[in-house]
């Protein structure tokens, strides 16, 4: 796929009802302000508007074709309809299809070349799986499922120089043990090596990856995972010539002499790996997903419809996932312009 220069990025709204179309208007309204417009947003543009107009923030309806000729000094709307109206604060399952559709729309509109990106606002997915009748597990397993031919993505939480990736994500705690695999490990080492590589330009990529037992098994004492699959994993990598050590105990991986010594950290579930890095840098958390031939960014916060009427929150993480997701798609483009 072929990435045209200065297509600008996709944003989608998120969970209407949530924190997202606040964060996404004030950062914009901050953002064109500097000059900085190289986005556009997927939403209903009629239900949208008091939001933009309650933050001050221009928007205008476009089609993509008229792009470089729209008004620079407005957030653009790609409109698609929503089923229901938007309560600031209230989460609407009956919403839920309409949340699908803007991640849709925009992957579509990626592999049309008419967006490089996307970044994704913060979604709801107990309110996604009501709406829809079935399980919803997140952003990530969706986008995997509109790209059938691809390896699993992988979700890299990232801030600066700080990188962590779970192994396994959004399953029940008691079910972690059963997907922690050989193949799992070596799959999802090899696609983060390649990613950071490609599109971070390190070239050789140091990989720490923790145990999933309290002091890394203590040697099979409290557990076999570490020496049965995690270790040997580990080592059929090394043969490979990738740079991945390990398993290190997860309640020491993050102290601050180890935080510098890895490019990136491998966890064996979800918190292992969110848990540091929210706590250290939780306004400045980017997500982003490898694994996929296109590029996805969003913010490393949740809904928090609750904040809806906070008398400030940060807009640090969108924002900063707006820059990274213009700075992968543009190495990407390098990238596939060379191939």
């Amino acid at each position: 796929m072929n990435i045209k220069k200065n297509l600008p990025v996709a944003i989608t709204l998120g969970e209407p009802g949530g924190i997202g179309p606040r964060i996404i208007f004030e950062s914009c309204r901050d953002l064109i302000r500097d000059g900085k417009c190289f986005y556009f947003l997927i939403a209903d543009f009629d239900k949208v508007q008091p939001i933009a107009e309650r933050y001050n923030c221009p928007i205008e309806k476009i089609t993509l074709d008229d792009w470089r000729h729209r008004n620079w000094k407005a957030l653009p709307i790609y409109d698609i309809p929503f089923e229901k109206n938007i309560t600031p604060g209230q989460i609407n399952s009956e919403n839920a299809n309409s949340v699908l559709r803007m991640i849709e729309t925009a992957v579509a509109l990626i592999h049309d070349r008419k967006a490089c990106a996307m970044v994704t606002g913060p979604i709801n997915k107990k309110a996604i799986s009501k709406g829809i009748g079935r399980d919803f597990n997140g952003h990530t397993d969706f986008l995997a499922s509109l790209h059938k031919e691809q390896p699993k993505p992988i979700m890299l939480m990232q801030s600066e120089k700080f990188r962590v990736v779970p192994l396994t994500s959004h399953i029940p705690l008691r079910s972690v043990p059963y997907f922690i695999s050989k193949k799992n490990i070596k799959e999802t080492v090899k696609t983060v090596n390649r990613s950071l590589k490609d599109l971070w330009k390190i070239p050789n990529p140091r990989i720490f990856i923790s145990g999933l037992n309290p002091h890394a098994g203590e040697m099979g004492t409290l557990g076999n995972e570490e020496l049965a699959i995690i270790g040997p994993a580990i080592n059929e990598l090394t043969e490979e010539k990738i740079n991945a050590f390990g398993p290190y105990p997860a309640d020491s991986l993050f102290n601050s002499e180890m935080r510098n010594s890895f490019d990136v950290a491998i966890c064996m579930y979800h918190d292992q790996a969110l848990i540091p890095i929210k706590s250290l840098f939780f306004e400045t958390t980017v997500n982003i997903t490898l694994g996929l031939p296109i590029i996805r960014t969003s913010p490393g916060h949740g809904t928090a419809a609750e904040l809806i009427d906070a008398e400030k929150v940060s807009t640090i993480s969108f924002k900063n996932s707006l820059i990274e997701a213009r700075r992968l798609a543009t190495i990407k483009s390098t990238i596939l312009e060379g191939s």
